[in-house]
């Protein structure tokens, strides 16, 4: 039986890229698409560009959302994930392009795999004329192989290219979906889903990311301004609840210092001050009471330091 995915592509002030977007979306072979387009209270021209592509394609019929003003990200697909179909999905930003094979291949890795929750694969980045793969920038390389735990990794640094990801759509319900507390997404529902199962690597390039001024993940750092560093130091709090040993804390606390930096740099100065008290008061659980009594408390005390 073909596979159904849901693809649930957002449009946000994307007029130059949603028509390639949408036709990727079509390209892809082996699997039955449930294509949601939403349009997120656009101010430009990307409804006009979406009706001028859906008037191309009379014989397909996505699921339309068309928003008079734009609403929290994680709101918006959580109205389409609720309604969605589809036993895996895929979150595509209007920017970016699903390469060929994308979706038949990540998905026969997760049929071999039914215990895992998402499958990633490696992004070809675009930035101008500039073209990188997400595994050649960032060389530590994936964090597994091909199946396994990742939770350790991806709380202490961003080793996973989000916008490769495909869910096992029933998993992603079960954790409620994203955050709508959160300004953005990708952080905060990985680390949910990989504390709870394993994951999935497929070693090939399965989506073109365009990197440009205006794109959403280009603000993480904005300067004095950041919304979405907030985010990041909500989910932190989270992981730290999640964490269920020292080692796990320690990566915590390493990605709490990264952020503490990247935010004082552009002048993030309250959020980065925030960080540093997370990273240095922050108490460990209580989960290590047999170590204590096993007389391994001066080691655990010396890791704790380091």
């Amino acid at each position: 039986m073909v596979p159904l995915v849901t693809v649930i592509c957002t449009c946000y002030n994307q007029e130059t890229y949603i028509q390639s977007a949408l036709d990727s979306v079509l390209a892809q072979k082996g699997v039955d698409v449930e294509l949601f387009i939403i349009d997120n209270g656009s101010r430009d021209g990307s409804k006009a560009e979406i009706e001028k592509w859906l008037a191309k394609h009379l014989s397909f019929h996505p699921k339309l959302i068309f928003r008079k003003e734009s609403i929290n990200y994680c709101k918006s697909f959580n109205e389409a994930l609720r309604e969605c179909q589809g036993d895996y999905l895929v979150d595509l930003s209007g920017d970016d392009r699903l390469l060929d094979g994308h979706l038949s291949k990540s998905i026969q890795k997760l049929e071999l795999h039914p215990t895992a929750a998402v499958s990633f694969s490696d992004a070809l980045l675009v930035k101008g004329d500039t073209r990188n793969k997400f595994y050649e920038i960032n060389r530590f390389g994936p964090p597994i192989k091909e199946f396994g735990d990742v939770y350790l990794h991806v709380i202490h640094q961003y080793c996973i290219s989000t916008v490769t990801m495909v869910f096992r759509t029933e998993m992603l319900k079960n954790i409620g979906g994203y955050d709508e507390e959160l300004v953005y997404e990708d952080f905060d529902v990985l680390c949910r889903l990989a504390r709870l199962h394993p994951f999935v690597f497929s070693d090939y390039v399965g989506v073109e990311k365009t990197l440009h001024a205006n794109a959403y993940s280009q603000q993480q750092y904005r300067f004095r301004n950041s919304e979405m560093l907030w985010s990041t130091l909500k989910v932190c709090h989270k992981i730290h609840k999640m964490n269920q040993n020292d080692l796990e804390n320690r990566n915590l606390k390493r990605r709490a210092l990264h952020e503490a930096k990247h935010a004082l740099l552009s002048a993030n100065f309250k959020v980065g001050w925030k960080f540093l008290k997370m990273a240095f008061k922050k108490r460990f659980p209580q989960k290590r009471q047999g170590a204590l009594k096993s007389g391994r408390f001066a080691q655990i005390k010396k890791s704790h330091i380091r």
